[in-house]
């Protein structure tokens, strides 16, 4: 207990045949920078010796064998980035859905260590505060790859000696930023590339309701490159300490073609609107947030009493309504949402579909089916409301049902 992190490695250095080197890092907030620069200094040196002028370690935009230079012939460097599990990790051109990026790597057979993710930055976005990180130059090479702990490489240098790793003296040094935001990656982003002062241009919009104008706070803006499957990064209207609830959003971004989309949760995503950067410029843009509906559901026993409850709405269409990879919460069986009923009724934002619903049974906590949810067919249009009240006998403390909502009409659904 209380032993170092980095000693409770020592048996892998023995494994790889590790020379004696010395690590020092210094945090380093230069005036008027909005980021943190982390300069890692390598040394083979005595203990207690100054340090020689450092080499930079040389960074790429596409490859680096980290498997060949920490074991056999060099040094990787790179940090293990631990954001925390409240922090949704997010990584520009993978977006927040870290798991299924592994999973489909794993499923190719792919040794992420030895291929592993290549990324412009990695940030990570929480209740009002986010991170973001990036080399000084080239790209972020990602071994592992998780909320709780991230490996994040950016450099690496190659021995010249046939024996040994490095003469004594050798010196080499490794240069990354920390970028810290109000709660979105954009923001987080903006420090990184005014501190590393990547040419860029700007954008400033607005977030509005389809069909009524109202500005809408709390929704994400997700940023892909043009025509790519996976974010970029990503904007929150109204981020942080925004306290005039206008719905806007915006900041920097690389010169470049990029593609806007509107997303929020129980809400249908908006259409992907193309925009122009141009580095020194304004693109101005307003996108329309489309309109949910919304089910209210009442839950009673057989005295017709409210009980207590959990109810899961799954779509009938067996379409999957929330996106992990726009920030969405991963709930497992692909549910639409999950309500927690403290009293036996609630409201719960959906976005529209069509359909029935199919009988489901409701369930104990032992899991055991006790009765049967028996509904009507109904429908739901956008921004419009269905009641529906749920009876079962006995009383049950987890109820998991279908809904199917459309965009023609609203009705009542009841049994």
């Amino acid at each position: 207990a209380g032993a170092p992190f980095l000693q409770l490695l020592n048996p892998l250095w023995l494994v790889v045949d590790q020379p004696d080197f010395r690590i020092v890092t210094d945090y380093i907030l230069e005036p008027g920078s909005p980021a943190l620069l982390l300069r890692t200094t390598a040394s083979f040196t005595e203990p207690g010796s100054d340090l020689p002028e450092a080499t930079v370690a040389t960074g790429d935009t596409e490859t680096l064998p980290l498997l060949d230079l920490a074991l056999y012939d060099g040094l990787s460097f790179g940090d293990f980035y631990l954001q925390g599990g409240a922090v949704d990790v997010f990584a520009a051109g993978i977006g927040f859905d870290e798991d299924t990026a592994v999973a489909d790597a794993t499923a190719e057979g792919k040794n992420t260590f030895a291929e592993p993710f290549v990324v412009d930055f990695v940030a990570g976005i929480s209740d009002g505060v986010s991170y973001a990180t990036a080399t000084k130059a080239g790209a972020l090479f990602v071994p592992m790859f998780t909320s709780s702990q991230t490996a994040t490489f950016g450099a690496g240098v190659v021995s010249v000696q046939e024996e040994g790793r490095f003469p004594t003296g050798a010196t080499y040094s490794y240069e990354r930023y920390l970028g810290v935001g109000r709660g979105d990656v954009g923001s987080a982003l903006d420090a990184l590339i005014e501190a590393m002062e990547t040419p860029h241009g700007d954008v400033d919009g607005y977030v509005i309701e389809e069909g009524t104008g109202i500005a809408m706070s709390g929704l994400g803006v997700i940023v892909f490159k043009e025509g790519a499957d996976k974010p970029w990064s990503q904007w929150e209207s109204d981020v942080g300490d925004d306290t005039q609830h206008d719905g806007s959003f915006g900041g920097h971004l690389p010169p470049g073609n990029y593609e806007l989309l509107v997303h929020g949760r129980g809400r249908p995503d908006g259409e992907r609107v193309p925009i122009t950067v141009t580095e020194g410029k304004s693109t101005r843009v307003t996108l329309a947030a489309p309109r949910p509906g919304s089910v209210t559901v009442t839950v009673v026993d057989e005295l017709v009493r409210n009980v207590p409850s959990k109810v899961t709405f799954f779509r009938d269409d067996g379409e999957v309504s929330l996106s992990p990879n726009y920030g969405d919460p991963y709930i497992g069986g692909a549910p639409s949402e999950v309500a927690f009923l403290p009293y036996g009724e609630t409201a719960v934002v959906l976005p529209p579909s069509r359909g029935v619903l199919p009988p489901k049974y409701v369930q104990s906590m032992s899991a055991q089916p006790v009765g049967a949810c028996v509904t009507k067919p109904g429908e739901l249009r956008p921004a419009g409301v269905a009641q529906l009240p749920l009876s079962h006998v006995p009383a049950a403390w987890a109820i998991d049902i279908s809904y199917a909502i459309c965009a023609r009409r609203a009705s009542s659904l009841s049994v």
